[in-house]
């Protein structure tokens, strides 16, 4: 089965994307990536066309719309229907990553095969789950308001064709979905502070009207994303790609190691190679010595209504990152 990537990006850097890193993280699974690239004026063009993986289209979007971001699925599907006029492959798929998500190289090999059970099984898209990082490379959101599932792969060619729908945010037209435990990083809400304030300040004006609109809507924005708001450490490790960008934004890549680690409660389902993971000289079970993890009283999902409960690997992490533990990386380059 072929895979092909799909995204878009305006004035990369200038608003500090990490879309370098995303298409980094995309490419070992796709055959082509087609993205749409918005007229830029700081050279965002330039770092994409020294790449050979990428079918580019470049676009000049319209600075003017104020229609709840409804530009942004247009833009997408200015890619998408590109790729479905050179692409003639009834089994192909496509996996779809805006530019501040990125995959892990650890998810690779389970989102092929979950990919081609999904085909298989008759469904024409793939949810993801997700993990957004808030203002450091360290703390997750666990709000309600942030969404914990979305669809990010889907059937290329279907009946009625599969689209972009709203704000890009997800799609329509589909009817079967296969859900993953793959797990999209986005990084939206972590980069330089002066790019930051002018991504933000660009993309609400892509929904309302006038700057006064604007500054009131990033005022509400934040103000709920706030409230009620549940921040955790998370300290599993990063996708490889961006180690150096993690770097430049002062954060850590990997936890450093700790003497000892005791963990309480039911841990079936955790895997002996998860534990080795665990970066900690000596990990004791049902023992109160050194940093004790009790994953009976960890979390079970977010608080959104529509999350899954999460896997016991995963879980355990969380727990583990509240104590401030991480996980060894795999990959040697670490």
């Amino acid at each position: 089965m072929n895979l092909y990537g799909l995204a878009f990006v305006k004035n990369g850097v200038k608003f500090d994307y990490p879309f370098i890193e995303s298409l980094d993280s995309l490419s070992p699974l796709v055959e082509k990536t087609y993205i749409n690239v918005g007229v830029s004026d700081d050279g965002t063009l330039e770092k994409l066309q020294e790449r050979q993986d990428l079918k580019i289209i470049e676009v000049d979007w319209d600075e003017q719309r104020t229609d709840k971001g409804h530009i942004l699925s247009d833009m997408t599907d200015v890619a998408l229907k590109k790729l479905r006029e050179e692409i003639d492959d009834p089994e192909a798929w496509v996996i779809y990553l805006q530019s501040d998500e990125v995959l892990h190289e650890q998810d690779y090999q389970k989102i092929r095969e979950d990919i081609q059970k999904a085909n298989d099984q008759g469904h024409d898209v793939l949810r993801f789950r997700y993990l957004h990082f808030w203002q450091k490379h360290n703390v997750v959101t666990l709000n309600e308001r942030w969404y914990p599932v979305e669809i990010r792969a889907f059937k290329l060619h279907t009946s009625t064709p599969i689209l972009s729908h709203g704000d890009a945010q997800t799609f329509e037209n589909w009817t079967s979905a296969f859900d993953s435990d793959a797990y999209i990083y986005h990084y939206g809400h972590v980069r330089e502070q002066k790019a930051y304030k002018q991504k933000m300040e660009r993309m609400h004006r892509y929904y309302h009207r006038g700057f006064d609109r604007v500054r009131k809507s990033l005022k509400t924005m934040v103000k709920n994303f706030l409230r009620n708001d549940r921040e955790f450490f998370f300290y599993g490790d990063h996708p490889i790609v961006m180690k150096e960008r993690i770097a430049r934004l002062g954060g850590d890549f990997i936890k450093p190691s700790v003497p000892k680690v005791s963990l309480l409660g039911d841990l079936s389902g955790i895997s002996e190679d998860f534990m080795k993971r665990i970066n900690a000289d000596e990990v004791l079970k049902n023992e109160k010595q050194g940093i004790v993890v009790n994953l009976d009283k960890a979390p079970k999902a977010s608080d959104s209504r529509i999350d899954r409960p999460w896997n016991p690997e995963f879980r355990l992490l969380m727990a583990l990152s509240q104590q401030e533990v991480g996980l060894k990386k795999i990959n040697s380059e670490a």
